[in-house]
């Protein structure tokens, strides 16, 4: 009994231990992955400021991040959750992981080839899209650098492919820092017009059009920076193999690919081709024994006039010498016929083998790759409703009346809402979520949960000090940001507001990041789409009306006019609190009940609150911004 109770206290003893070893190395991959996305966004904000200062809210700055909006929504879309919530579970249970990670980067990549051609030739009506109110003058203007924008979603893919693989490795430097060589080109790309006092129109253009090429070139920069970690890692090696295993796939099967769909040779033809081989070669070994019956026979008579007379050997010895060889002549070819026939059977079972192999090996991936698709395009509108609102917002705003300077106001704005977004919510579910997707394959939702409730209580306190903090000091971190040069206070106090509307849904979009993980490891992606679409229709719709209302009636002035772009924003993140509200209740509320009860943790929440806003009402008293 005693060694019982001793065996078990060991085995609880070596879980505890297990488990904080995995908390450990989950607070490592969070930092490393906070540290870098901080170090991006920096660069970032900079990117931002110089170009603040150069094109300020201009119409010039409007279709900059028109012609970049789609783009870098792609981008964020998918690097910082689509793909990687729906690669990873299903290259985890990948039997063959080369062949399938191989497969999903070729098909991705023709697709968006493809894409990117079709905006070639429609470009006009994809900006006609993006920006609605804009005249045929300003669509002109904007037109060109769309067609510029749509080829950095090539690079960003193969950017993300790559990424993701590193992170089944757990290297997660690598995805938080290549954004920041993005930023760099842009910023050098700026810098020759930060210097200069005063830009005319056709400067500001050029300017535009310089810094569209500077993002292609930072996208191939991000590419180059996976090269050799991938290479310690031994993932370039995994690709190769993928490589030659479809290669010897498609060979061994006898496959064909059309527009009908993906056929196989038949197993029957290739065994009856090797048999009619066979037989061929029988019957040709035959004719070869019978002709040599009949130059035999032929010989024998010509032996018998010859030496008919002859005394000294008789006619019925030589007759037996000759029946002697002919009958060893026609064993000896029936022999090698029949040990080819062998031969020949033994490779028809081979190929047999191989066939069945390859065309199982075959089938096996395409329901993969199905069950892949089937999940990535709800986990990519599931984890951009966000992203999706905002470009929404963009469109829409658009249509207001003196809409000069709008689409920029709510960027701007919405470039400080994503760095708490990014830095703390981004970075935390990025690194659990291989930890969840693991332990969810084991059949160990325990782990699963304990990591959750780490990472909630972490991001409810951060995000809500970050919510408070933006809240009171939005004019003045505005202020710090962006104005000077061509950007001026009017601004500032436009874009803050517009922050203030976003940071009303940072705790329900950061938090909603973490308990979506849930269902994307149990490959729920289809549940997490059906609340995204809901919260979109939620967030579009009450933007929508108060747009059309403006537009409607006119309204250039008044209370309604001054927060526009505050009510445009509060509208997403009513959309975010609907979203958060249906992640729970897919969570489920048990459990979302057992990872917030927890005494400690609130009352820290509660602390850091009332420290936080005591701080900042002692230093508006001595700095604000009006």
């Amino acid at each position: 009994m005693l060694e019982k109770h001793s065996s078990e206290n060991i085995k609880t003893i070596d879980n505890n231990k297990q488990f904080n070893r995995k908390q450990n190395k989950l607070k490592r991959f969070f930092l490393t992955n906070a540290s870098g996305i901080l170090c991006s966004r920096v660069f970032g904000f900079l990117r931002d400021a110089i170009q603040a200062a150069v094109l300020g809210t201009s119409i010039y700055s409007d279709i900059f991040f028109i012609a970049f909006k789609f783009p870098n929504m792609f981008r964020r879309v998918v690097s910082e959750g689509a793909f990687v919530q729906s690669f990873l579970p299903f290259f985890l249970s990948a039997k063959k992981k080369g062949a399938f990670s191989v497969s999903i980067f070729w098909i991705f990549l023709f697709f968006i080839l493809i894409l990117s051609i079709l905006v070639m030739w429609f470009a006009p009506f994809i900006t006609k899209i993006l920006a609605l109110g804009y005249d045929e003058e300003r669509i002109s203007l904007a037109m060109p650098l769309v067609r510029i924008h749509f080829w950095y979603l090539i690079l960003i893919f193969i950017v993300t492919y790559l990424s993701t693989l590193l992170q089944y490795k757990n290297i997660f430097w690598v995805n938080a820092y290549n954004t920041a060589l993005l930023n760099i080109a842009m910023i050098v790309a700026m810098l020759p017009y930060q210097f200069q006092t005063s830009l005319t129109e056709k400067e500001l253009f050029e300017a535009v059009y310089i810094l569209s090429y500077a993002v292609l070139i930072g996208g191939v920069c991000q590419i180059l920076i996976h090269f050799y970690p991938l290479y310690r890692a031994g993932l370039w090696r995994l690709q190769y193999i993928g490589m030659l295993s479809l290669k010897k796939w498609y060979r061994d099967s006898n496959m064909t690919i059309s527009f009908r769909g993906i056929r196989f040779g038949s197993k029957d033809s290739i065994a009856c081709h090797v048999e009619r081989s066979e037989i061929s070669h029988i019957e040709s070994n035959s004719t070869l024994n019978t002709a040599n019956n009949l130059d035999s026979k032929q010989n024998l008579e010509s032996k018998k006039s010859i030496d008919k007379n002859s005394a000294e050997v008789s006619l019925s010895d030589f007759v037996g010498c000759v029946d002697i060889e002919t009958r060893s002549y026609l064993k000896g070819n029936d022999a090698v016929s029949i040990s080819n026939s062998r031969k020949s059977t033994k490779e028809t079972t081979q190929d047999s083998r191989f066939y069945t192999k390859a065309k199982h090996n075959i089938l096996r991936l395409l329901a993969d790759i199905k069950a892949f698709f089937k999940a990535f395009f709800p986990a990519m509108l599931g984890a951009s409703t966000a992203q999706i609102i905002a470009i929404i917002d963009s469109s829409l705003i658009t249509l207001l009346p003196n809409s000069d300077g709008g689409v920029s106001t709510l960027n701007f704005a919405n470039r400080i809402f994503q760095l708490p977004l990014a830095i703390f919510a981004i970075a935390i579910s990025s690194a659990l979520f291989p930890t969840i997707a693991k332990a969810i394959e084991r059949k160990d939702e325990k782990i699963a949960l304990a990591n959750l409730k780490t990472a909630f209580w972490f991001l409810l306190i951060t995000l809500s000090i970050c919510t408070l903090g933006g809240i009171m000091l939005s004019n003045e971190i505005v202020w710090l940001l962006f104005e000077r040069k061509n950007f001026v206070r009017e601004d500032t106090l436009q874009v803050a507001w517009a922050f203030i509307g976003y940071m009303a849904g940072l705790l329900a979009f950061g938090l909603t990041r973490i308990f979506s993980l849930w269902l994307y490891a149990k490959k729920q992606q289809a549940k997490a789409a059906k609340y995204s679409v809901i919260a979109l229709a939620v967030g579009t719709l009450l933007s929508g009306i108060f747009i059309f209302f403006m537009r409607y009636f006119s309204i250039t002035d008044g209370i309604l006019w001054e927060l526009r772009y505050f009510i445009v924003a509060l509208a997403g993140s009513i959309g975010g609190v609907v979203l958060f509200v249906f992640n729970i209740k897919a969570f489920g509320i048990h459990n979302f009940l057992a990872i917030i009860s927890h005494k400690k943790y609130a009352f820290y929440l509660l602390l850091a609150l009332g420290v936080t806003f005591s701080i900042l009402q002692i230093f508006k008293q001595f700095f604000h911004i009006t």
